[in-house]
Parts: C-alpha cells; structure tokens; sequence
C-alpha cells in the first residue's frame, strides 16, 4: 500500500506539471484573430447565452463572459452585482479589457507607452476552458498576480490543462489598484461597501456563478479549486479567512504567496495620523489638489471632512478613471503601492489574519519557485550592467547568486515552511508543499537567463 506520504508526493506532482503546463502554453497557440464561433459550445447562464470556440487543443472555450454588471458610475467602489440577462446571445470569442492599470507586461493588447494608463473600468469577466464532453469535472479557478494593482486572467490559456487533465478552467479579472482597494467612510452605505475590499467581492462573486453557472460548462461546482500565484495566492489565502466564501470553494493552491491583511485605519487614515502613503485620505487630498478644488493642502484636508457624503460620493465618480489611477506613482512592473486585503471585519476579520484559524477541512498545496527574488534582482542596476538599455551582464556573479539563494530560502519560510507547519499544527490532515526549480532559460545576446532569472517568481 502507498503511503499518505507517497500519495501527497504523487498528488503534488501532477498538479505542479499541470500548473505549468496552464503557465508555458506557447504564445503562438493562441489564437490571435477572432475564432469562429461553434454551435457546439452554446451554454446558457445567468447572463444569458453564450457560444465559444473550439480551441488548437480540442478544448471549448469561452472567453470574456460577463459575471458581474459593469462597476461604472454609480457602481464604481460598490460591491459586484449579478450581471443583467442580455437579449442576444454572447459571442464570447475574445477576451474582454483589462482593469484598468499602468502597462506592464501582464497586461494584454492594450499597447502604451511604459508608465500609461490602460484597460477598462468595465472589466469583470471570465474565460472557461473545458475538454469534450465534459460532465461533472472538477473545476479549477485561477487568480492571477500583480500586487493586486497589475494583470488580468487573459493571458493564462487553459486549453492544455482543460484537455489533458480532464479539469474545466476558469480565469477571471478582479478589479485593482485604486479602484479595487479603497476604504473612505463618506462612501459607506452598506456592509459591503464599508470593506473596501473590492476586488476581493469580485472574487467572490466569481465563485458565486461558477456555483451557479459551471454546470453548463462540464464542471461539479461541488469540486472547486482555487489558485494563484503572488497576490493572487495571498488572495487565495484571504478568501479562506473570508466568512463570506462558504461552500463556493473546496481545495486551494497557493503559489509564491504569503498571509497579510491591512489595517483598516492603515487604509483610511491621513498619514499624519499613521495611515498608509495612499491610503483613501491621502488620496483624495491628492485628487482634490490636482483639480484644483482647494488652494492649499490644508483647505483639501478641510475639503475633504466637510463635503456631504452624497456631494462627496458624486465628486470622485465623477472623475476618470485615469485620473484616480495616476495619483500614485507606478513602481517596478507597473505595480502601485497601495494597502489591500483590508481587514475591515466584514470581507475579512478585523484582526490580523491568523493561520491557525483558516478552515482545516480544506485541503491545501503551497509553494515556492527557488529563485523568487531573481525576477526582481535582474532588473536592478545595482546587480545587472546595461547597455543601450539591452541586459548585459550580472555584476559580480558570485554575489548575486548569493542573495537569490537566500532570498529564495526567506521567501520558502514564510510563504511555505511557516504556514505549513501552522496549518499542520491547527489541524489541517491535508497540507502539501512543492518547490519549483524549472530554469532552462535561454541565452540572450549573451545574457544567461537561466542564471539571471533561474527559477523566478
């Protein structure tokens, strides 16, 4: 008889393969003009119906399917609501915008120069993959990463992982950045919008039409697994501490990930009174500024307190969407430090999320890529010599190696060895780990990538 241990070796395995073969589908298997719709993908969902594509693999797919109303106007910084039933069918044949962000290399199709804004505040649709056939399949929705201020679920294809391991594959977008994390008292009207927590009520409302809707497609939404990597796989975790995901999710995946909430005064307060650089005030004492609305900063301040919620809530929507996005400065990759994951005791807990208190009926695999750190290193003109702007060469090899390695082992600590052993300790029988060491990079105009990036995050 194979042990549990073996088992979990085994169980890991399959799903470490499966996961990066969603990751590495070659770019040029991707359909770039629109596919001809097929009858043989006609579902109906809460929306209405919808017709998808027969993919290169075999796979149906479905791609930018509505599963919430567009959050625009009076809807922007409220909770997702059920999308509205459409009279005509859908051609869900291409992926729909991204939320809007800075341009980035996770951002698709949407051109711009680095540092421009891009995307659409009507963002918050999903792609399905599923094999022929499908019937009652175990279903696996992906998050994607980005410091929850970058990224889409569109540029992650699931055909191979529909196809080969028999799964039915969901990929969202969730709205980021400042429209998807912002907490300002003057705009609460409900529990809901007191969070703050906006792209995570995406998420959410994500799983709640894959309970309702995934049947269509081939999947059980009694077998559901959630997943992601960076951001995303903090988001995984977040949603376990959430009191609102009961029943919508099964198993969970968390790669290169970690645990934290923000403070909810972090979130909301000036930073003279401890908040956070952007938090909601700092924020909109910048808009204000910006536009001119007050002459001085404390007459914005001011401003900002004396304005009726109703005169308030109107002001800011208002304004574009680029003009709220460009009040903070894009750092590496295009990411925004704002707070998120707000821990504001309605979508999360009011205190700081605790490992040990994450539901242990939930089966969970974490992990880690041996080179985390390696992704942003490279990058660094403390490490990496450029010229003409093109990478060159690393520094001092040895040296860079070093702080990869380690930095490496630091992140296994605490986004894996630490809450293993927690989630162990609190009772979850179910816990499994991997490490992903992947790194045939090729050489670039002689720039070994395989050492520059090795496994990366």
């Amino acid at each position: 008889m194979i042990s549990k241990i073996a088992w979990g070796l085994i169980i890991v395995s399959v799903v470490v393969v499966a996961v990066f073969l969603f990751f590495v589908l070659p770019e040029d298997n991707i359909e770039e003009l629109d596919p001809e719709p097929s009858l043989v993908t006609l579902r109906g969902t809460e929306a209405g119906e919808v017709v998808g594509f027969i993919d290169n693999f075999g796979s149906r797919a479905w791609m930018g399917i509505p599963f919430a109303k567009p959050p625009v106007g009076d809807l922007r910084w409220e909770a997702p609501q059920r999308p509205s039933r459409s009279t005509e069918r859908i051609k869900a044949i291409r992926p729909s915008s991204d939320c809007v962000q800075y341009t980035s290399a996770l951002t698709t199709g949407q051109g711009g120069s680095p540092d421009s804004i891009v995307g659409n505040e009507d963002c918050l649709y999903l792609n399905v993959w599923s094999p022929p056939n499908a019937v009652d399949l175990p279903v696996m929705l992906w998050i994607h990463g980005g410091g929850n201020s970058i990224g889409s679920g569109s540029p992650y294809n699931g055909s191979i992982l529909a196809a080969r391991y028999k799964v039915v594959v969901v990929t969202i977008n969730y709205r980021l950045g400042v429209l998807g994390w912002f907490h300002h008292p003057k705009l609460i009207r409900n529990a809901k919008v007191k969070s703050g927590n906006f792209g995570l009520l995406d998420i959410v409302r994500s799983l709640e039409w894959t309970r309702d809707n995934i049947d269509e497609f081939g999947g059980d939404p009694g077998n559901v697994t959630i997943f992601g990597e960076s951001s995303g796989g903090a988001n995984v975790l977040a949603l376990m501490a959430s009191p609102l995901v009961e029943g919508l999710f099964h198993k969970a995946i968390i790669q290169s990930g970690g645990l934290r909430s923000t403070p909810l005064e972090s979130a909301t307060d000036h930073l003279a009174d401890n908040g956070h650089p952007n938090s909601s005030r700092e924020l909109v004492s910048r808009w204000f500024e910006t536009d001119g609305s007050a002459k001085s900063r404390t007459n914005v301040d001011d401003l900002q307190e004396t304005l009726g919620p109703k005169d308030f809530a109107t002001t800011l929507r208002r304004k574009s969407a680029a003009e709220l996005v460009a009040a903070v400065e894009p750092g590496a990759f295009g990411m925004v430090p704002i707070p998120t994951l707000i821990a504001d005791g309605t979508v999360l807990p009011e205190q700081p999320l605790n490992v040990s208190k994450l539901p242990t009926d939930i089966p969970v695999i974490l992990g880690s890529n041996r080179d985390e750190p390696a992704l942003f290193m490279v990058q660094d003109p403390k490490f990496v010599r450029t010229f003409l702007g093109v990478f060159n060469s690393l520094k001092n090899k040895v040296d860079y190696r070093k702080r990869v390695h380690y930095g490496g082992l630091q992140w296994k600590a605490r986004g894996v060895d630490s809450l293993a052993v927690q989630m162990t300790n609190a009772g979850n029988e179910n816990v499994y780990a991997y490490r992903f060491d992947w790194d045939e990079e090729p050489t670039v105009m002689f720039f070994d990538l395989s050492i520059a990036l090795g496994a990366a995050h």
